[in-house]
């Protein structure tokens, strides 16, 4: 290790002079004090804007062929939609990486509404109401309810997402009385789940419910 005679100190690391008085050091120098990390030639950052950058030019590709073709095929359609999906799924991944609640969830809802846009592609507003949502919504309170349990979080952190799960679940009586839920027992079952899940939290978490809608809501 080195050492200043003149401060009296050791100095770790590769040094020639004392960053003290910038006198001559002694001694054999040491480890450095702290591990020099190697730089990462490709980060995470960096492979998300390549994804992003090929799927904007699978976007221009898919349109070309459309205009070329004078708008004939359906497949480039699709593909385009998928892109576009895919890339703002990205982006949002990234932008709320460190909160995987509140991501799970707008990954979910993301599904949802990309499942009713292809449903009214196709003409048919079926399986969207009757499979998609219902088991998309119980599967998003489960995940946000386990998530927040293994994390050590506590629930009003992320109560209002189970709110929101709820209210979405209770609106898909709306398919079911205008007759676009061709099977309801799928959105029956999952309105029935998420009336139990509202239930105990009204009941057993009152408070922290309240302390929710007020922090959400700055009440």
């Amino acid at each position: 290790m080195l050492y200043c005679p003149k401060c009296n100190v050791d100095i770790r690391g590769e040094k020639i002079c004392c960053p003290l008085c910038q006198g001559r050091l002694t001694g054999a120098a040491g480890n450095a004090a702290f591990p020099i990390l190697k730089e990462r030639k490709y980060s995470l950052k960096l492979m998300v804007k390549i994804c992003i950058f090929l799927l904007v030019v699978l976007e221009v590709v898919m349109m070309t062929i459309q205009i070329i073709t004078g708008f004939q095929y359906q497949t480039p359609n699709v593909i385009m939609m998928w892109a576009l999906f895919v890339a703002v799924d990205l982006c949002v991944a990234m932008y709320f990486r460190g909160n995987i609640i509140k991501l799970g969830s707008l990954q979910g809802y993301a599904i949802i509404i990309l499942c009713l846009i292809l449903d009214w592609h196709d003409r048919r507003m079926s399986w969207s109401f009757n499979w998609a949502i219902p088991i998309t919504l119980v599967c998003l309170a489960i995940i946000t309810i386990f998530v927040g349990y293994a994390a050590g979080l506590r629930m009003v952190d992320y109560m209002i997402y189970l709110v929101i799960d709820v209210l979405l679940a209770l609106l898909q009586i709306i398919p079911v009385v205008l007759k676009l839920n061709t099977i309801p027992h799928a959105a029956i079952i999952s309105m029935g789940i998420m009336i139990i899940v509202a239930a105990f939290v009204f009941i057993f978490r009152s408070r922290e419910l309240r302390n929710a809608v007020t922090k959400y809501m700055n009440i």
